[in-house]
């Protein structure tokens, strides 16, 4: 407001400059003291110039804080977002709202609402001051200006609509680029260079001809603007010449007359290319509050979360009473699945490749809701409890092993270890070791301080896994969720992965998704999954001629 009310003070010492202007010309032709009119028009210069930079700054600035507040509005949608609403967008069509959406908001911010508000004032001012000197220029004024207006407003509505088809294919653009680097061994592995070339050639020439007909349509705002400001000024100091020729009008009155003429005019020019600007400003702003349809996963109140039926020391339970939940509304990937495992200890579940198993961890991480059926921990349901909260209690290793790009200690200290974890290098060190990575972290260079690349790429598929298991060493929970831990491993580092676990389950429930025969034969309970159902649950020696089981052992062996 403070910015908006400097621009206002800097338009009044503006709009008082011609009328100086006219009373110095006045007072020459009346052979009057002019010294002090040269002072303060000169001081008027001065003070209009300071006072223009000052709130030019500070509209920057407010512009600045708005693409900032959206920025943040951005990344707190997407981090609380559900996994399943993510999935409607493309990560790099994200990455574009957040970024050149943004940045497109806050220019029009910084440009179009500024003149729109300067060329109100400027507006009112000079329409009054100029009906005050002379009507009839006046009226022609308003009429050249208003034909140029009707010209330039027929194509605005087709510049919003080509800058969202550009910023669209934009955002496909980064979304293609964003996967192609997030699988560039795969991209070269299988030769398919030509095949994405084409592919981002389609969304960049999409982007061009978006980008194109907005050019067009502004190519045409220019010349309108050009007829109404050098046309609205000739006719005026033509018809005022003639005036002032016949007495008609004073030749001060003609000055002061022909220089509110440009503070009408030239905003008025500003306004129309404004208006293009704004046009695409409201096209960007439109996918940023598409965003919204993201939602965010619950937060309740603490009383209401249930919450206190965890205890980090007690015994923890898991239930499922008769769950089914799909990922597409058409096919269950798990069916009526009903068990019960107990900690401490090691639960296995067990079953060939799409019986259901990661729906059983992707359900117990509420990334996804059940169609139907409960599923407690501890008693208490997991829907009634803050999805935050719950995952806390939580420590998931998952099979893809992620890191994240920065060194090895920022990777071990992720997330809430960081804030819960009071240990120094050893306890880290301890963990790497425990993991099988003793070796590796003697060898590096830099020690924890290595970089370990982008997605973990400067590391292999199983030095990124144990790295992971490392992680969750680390992190004191209840529940520890390991899906297919020692997938990448080799023998040896596969029965240091299983010592972990072991050591884990003695004072912990640990339940574990394993086609490993190792693995399965060291659980307390097991869960047999096929065809989304459950094939078998109990003890292995329960279990001992159950078919699917006896495949998946022998399948591992």
């Amino acid at each position: 407001m403070f910015a908006l009310a400097l621009t206002a003070v800097g338009a009044v010492v503006a709009l008082t400059q011609p009328w100086l202007t006219k009373t110095l010309i006045d007072k020459v032709s009346n052979e009057g003291r002019i010294g002090g009119l040269i002072v303060a028009l000169a001081g008027l210069f001065v003070v209009g110039a300071v006072i223009d930079a000052l709130s030019q700054y500070l509209l920057e600035r407010v512009s600045e804080n708005v693409a900032r507040d959206l920025r943040k509005s951005i990344g707190k949608r997407i981090l609380s977002a559900p996994l399943k609403a993510l999935s409607r967008f493309r990560s790099g069509d994200l990455l574009a709202r957040a970024t050149s959406d943004t940045t497109v908001v806050r220019q029009m911010l910084s440009t179009s609402l500024v003149q729109l508000f300067s060329v109100a004032i400027y507006g009112v001012g000079t329409l009054i001051l100029m009906l005050s000197l002379d009507k009839t220029l006046l009226l022609v004024m308003v009429v050249t200006i208003v034909v140029a207006a009707l010209l330039v407003v027929t194509v605005l509505a087709g510049i919003r609509v080509a800058t969202e088809r550009a910023q669209g294919a934009v955002g496909q653009y980064a979304a293609d680029l964003e996967r192609i680097l997030g699988s560039i061994r795969t991209v070269k592995a299988f030769s398919a260079e030509e095949d994405e070339r084409t592919r981002l050639d389609a969304s960049t020439d999409e982007a061009y001809n978006g980008g194109l007909r907005a050019a067009r349509l502004g190519a045409l705002v220019s010349p309108a603007i050009e007829l109404a400001v050098n046309g609205a000024l000739l006719i005026v100091l033509l018809l005022g010449g003639i005036r002032v020729a016949k007495g008609e009008m004073d030749i001060g009155d003609l000055v002061a007359f022909l220089l509110y003429a440009t503070y009408l005019v030239m905003p008025l020019a500003g306004l129309f290319g404004a208006l293009a600007t704004l046009q695409q400003g409201l096209a960007g702003l439109q996918r940023i509050e598409d965003t919204k349809m993201l939602g965010s996963e619950r937060r309740r109140d603490y009383e209401d979360r249930g919450a206190a039926n965890y205890n980090l020391h007690a015994p923890t339970s898991i239930e499922f009473k008769g769950v089914t939940a799909s990922y597409d509304d058409e096919r269950n990937a798990i069916d009526n699945v009903t068990f019960s495992l107990q900690g401490p200890g090691i639960a296995a579940i067990v079953g060939p490749s799409g019986a259901g198993k990661s729906t059983i961890i992707n359900l117990l991480e509420q990334f996804m809701t059940p169609s139907s059926g409960r599923i407690l921990v501890n008693g208490a349901s997991i829907l009634d409890l803050d999805p935050f909260d719950h995952r806390r209690m939580l420590t998931l290793v998952d099979q893809d092993s992620p890191l994240l790009d920065g060194t090895l200690r920022e990777n071990l200290l992720y997330g809430r270890i960081a804030s819960e974890l009071a240990a120094g290098d050893e306890r880290l060190v301890e963990a790497l070791v425990q993991s099988g990575l003793g070796q590796f972290i003697s060898e590096l260079p830099n020690g924890l301080d290595s970089r370990v690349g982008e997605r973990g790429h400067a590391l292999s598929g199983g030095e990124r896994q144990r790295v992971a298991l490392a992680r969750a060493l680390l992190t004191p929970s209840p529940i520890y969720l390991f899906d297919e831990p020692s997938s990448s491993l080799d023998v040896e580092n596969e029965r240091l992965v299983a010592e972990a676990i072991r050591r884990l389950a003695k004072a912990h429930l640990v339940l574990v998704i394993t086609h490993r025969a190792a693995l399965i034969q060291s659980a307390d309970s097991i869960v047999v999954l096929e065809g989304g159902k459950v094939a078998g649950s109990g003890p292995i020696e329960q279990l001992s001629d159950n078919d699917t089981l006896v495949r998946a052992m022998k399948g591992a062996s």
